[in-house]
């Protein structure tokens, strides 16, 4: 709310208002308050960023991830046809490198779920019916492959190191 209000872009039912969502004071608190400042989300995604880069030497995405469980599941059915694949065997060969996507998309959908059934906002958002939320689903899917990364992944990594195509 100093340099840019923030506050007024969180949907309404979402109550910020009140004193747990007073970043800077001491009634601040991560647990309560359903939307954190963008600059200390930024900070701590720019944390987890360095901490990815020095530890597991990549960059922070989601669409191996994706490639990663498509291998799994298309790796018997090449070998049942007696085709190897030397893509696909890439990515379903356990690799920490590629395989620790799995377990960060993991995370973020299962804290997704406990944060929102927390704050008594789980299906509260406005969206489309369970058909079309498959068929989009795979459309990024398939769309984050073929464009070589995720939105998350050019947003958050693309754009840390200054990638043309990630702007």
């Amino acid at each position: 709310e100093f340099l840019v209000p923030w506050k007024s872009e969180v949907p309404l039912r979402l109550d910020v208002t009140g004193p747990a969502c007073e970043f800077g004071a001491f009634s601040f608190s991560f647990w309560e308050c359903p939307a954190w400042p963008p600059s200390l989300a930024g900070c701590l995604v720019g944390s987890l960023q360095l901490g990815t880069v020095l530890f597991i030497e990549t960059f922070l995405g989601s669409a191996t991830a994706f490639q990663v469980c498509a291998s799994c599941c298309a790796l018997p059915i090449s070998k049942m046809l007696g085709q190897e694949n030397g893509y696909i065997n890439a990515f379903a060969t356990p690799n920490p490198k590629a395989w620790w996507q799995v377990v960060y998309v993991g995370f973020a959908v299962v804290i997704a779920y406990v944060c929102s059934k927390a704050d008594g906002d789980l299906g509260g958002a406005t969206g489309v019916g369970p058909i079309a939320a498959f068929v989009g689903g795979f459309l990024m899917i398939f769309a984050s492959r073929l464009g070589g990364g995720c939105t998350s992944g050019h947003g958050l990594s693309g754009c840390a190191i200054l990638l043309v195509q990630s702007w």
